[in-house]
């Protein structure tokens, strides 16, 4: 056991590579969601990949919206502009791997499978889910936004499906998961809606 009074940390980290190695062991790491930390928590977690957790045997699997990072970490290195943040990142990530979007038909099909599944628990017929579907697909963009919808529609659906419209319902949920401005207009401006 390493004691941080009796060693400086360099050795504390030589000692730790030198286990790592003679483990026979690779260690993997993944961090995610690295850009929804803020600012500060992002370039913390940059710098100790880099110059506190460099062990031997390690690798880092980060996984981060590239434009967020380098806007965040661009505030802190050269100008701070965007590409100041990408060339941080170059020297950081050895091996990048850019997943692709999500192709917008494989959305369509996600969105479907998840509002049958909430009609399904409420014992509702789904023929109403084809209508509800063309109307709120094409504001969806990620998975992560269909994600939340879904929970959404999960936790209240249930609760107020005998006594609203299904269909409007839906669609408001929609409208408040991906764009809550939005839709306080709309409740704010109730009677304006209803003429």
């Amino acid at each position: 056991i390493l004691k941080a009074s009796e060693t400086s940390i360099e050795q504390q980290k030589e000692d730790i590579s030198k286990e790592l190695v003679g483990s026979n062991k690779h260690l993997i790491v993944f961090i995610d969601d690295i850009d929804r930390l803020d600012c500060d928590e992002i370039h913390a977690v940059f710098r100790l990949v880099r110059q506190v957790a460099d062990f031997k045997n390690t690798i880092y699997v980060l996984s981060l919206d590239e434009e967020r990072v380098a806007k965040s970490i661009g505030k802190y290195f050269g100008e701070g502009c965007e590409s100041d943040g990408r060339q941080f990142l170059e020297k950081i990530v050895q091996i990048p791997i850019v997943l692709p979007q999500i192709q917008k038909n494989d959305l369509k099909r996600l969105l479907r499978d998840h509002l049958v599944e909430v009609f399904n628990s409420c014992k509702l017929e789904v023929l109403e889910v084809s209508e509800i579907l063309n109307k709120i697909y094409p504001l969806f963009e990620t998975y992560r936004e269909i994600i939340r919808y879904r929970n959404q529609l999960q936790f209240f659906f249930p609760l107020v499906h005998t006594e609203v419209n299904h269909s409007d319902y839906c669609i408001l949920e929609a409208i408040k998961t991906l764009n809550p401005k939005a839709y306080n207009l709309i409740r704010d401006n109730k009677p304006y809606m209803l003429r």
